[in-house]
């Protein structure tokens, strides 16, 4: 069965993600590299199973895709968000970068209130650093902003 374009072009999109994150992680420290490098792994070894394992569907499932069919400029929304969060890690860090993306995403393709959206933001880049810099003791990367 052949896949659509769209759905091969967010396919090679994974791989190109993970595969460059795990070249990246072996730049960090020893220590550091661990968990990235873990991560980046798995992604990529499931999203070259996505790419190269074909998967038959039933008659029922092709209805329910046919009805959220794709169009190529939504898929772009998608890429253009995803661009955003990359631009925003690489300039100011996984943490600030993170509660940003966050508050953009949520007020502005979301709609939520102010309220909303900075609590969320605030409390997910809290999490953030306290899960990685205090309990795993691990230095994230700042941002070239930051370094």
């Amino acid at each position: 069965m052949r896949s659509e374009p769209g759905t091969r072009s967010i396919q090679l999109g994974a791989i190109l993600l993970f595969g460059s994150a795990c070249i990246v992680s072996w730049s960090y420290p020893p220590k550091a590299r661990w968990i990235p490098l873990i991560i980046a792994t798995t992604g990529l070894l499931i999203a070259l199973v996505d790419f190269f394992v074909p998967v038959q569907k039933k008659e029922d499932e092709k209805e329910a895709c046919n009805a959220l069919d794709v169009s190529p400029r939504r898929e772009l929304v998608v890429w253009l968000w995803i661009g955003i969060l990359f631009l925003l890690v690489v300039s100011v860090g996984l943490i600030v970068g993170s509660a940003a993306f966050l508050a953009i995403f949520l007020k502005f393709f979301w709609k939520e209130k102010w309220t909303a959206t900075i609590l969320v933001s605030v409390v997910t880049g809290a999490c953030i650093y306290l899960l990685f810099n205090k309990a795993f003791q691990m230095q994230l990367y700042r941002g070239i902003f930051f370094e």
